[in-house]
């Protein structure tokens, strides 16, 4: 899946296989993952990387959560831009999969992410919430949280627009934009 955002955000959490990259702007900030073996990412929750360099966020237990954080936090605001205030400009591409415990029925999604810190995650649920908010978290402006959701169950609680979306969503997992996740076929061109 790779998908072209209008967004400018900063990578946190890398959940990938074999391939990330990244370029955070035109200073040079930039950093790539050919795997994850060896790499000095902050892991928590069930996140483990394997000797081969594949990134685990979970372990097939039920309602377990993981987070897999860049070493270093990322300005992304260009202090040198004429408006201060202008994000930084973000490309990735990627290689995931997500497994659910059932052939019928996918587990929840995933999600890059923004964020003041770490600390807010520490009580963040599973399941439908990604790891990311909780009851209380939900839809707060305090939550001061950015996400890209890549989302495989319809919830929905907060609106989802199907059971295979990709969604931006600020401060909530009811997303301010979303659209069908898929493809486009290079031979027809069609969706």
């Amino acid at each position: 899946m790779l998908l072209q955002l209008r967004a400018a955000l900063v990578l946190l959490l890398v959940p990938a296989y074999r391939c990330a990259a990244a370029t955070g702007g035109s200073d040079g900030r930039q950093f790539v993952y050919n795997g994850f073996a060896g790499a000095s990412l902050s892991l928590d929750g069930s996140a483990t990387v394997t000797p081969s360099g594949l990134m685990m966020l979970t372990n097939g237990t039920i309602q377990m959560k993981g987070h897999a954080f860049h070493p270093d936090p990322l300005p992304f605001r260009d202090p040198g831009a004429p408006n201060a205030t202008a994000a930084r400009f973000f490309s990735t591409t990627f290689v995931f999969a997500i497994y659910g415990p059932y052939a019928d029925l996918s587990s929840h999604g995933l999600a890059f992410f923004v964020s003041a810190g770490k600390e807010m995650l520490s009580t963040a649920l599973p399941g439908q919430f990604l790891g990311l908010l909780n009851t209380t978290d939900n839809g707060s402006r305090s939550a001061h949280i950015f996400a890209v959701e890549f989302d495989t169950l319809l919830n929905a609680d907060f609106h989802d627009i199907s059971s295979n979306h990709v969604g931006v969503d600020v401060n909530s997992l009811g997303s301010v934009d979303a659209a069908d996740a898929g493809y486009y076929d290079d031979g027809t061109g069609r969706f």
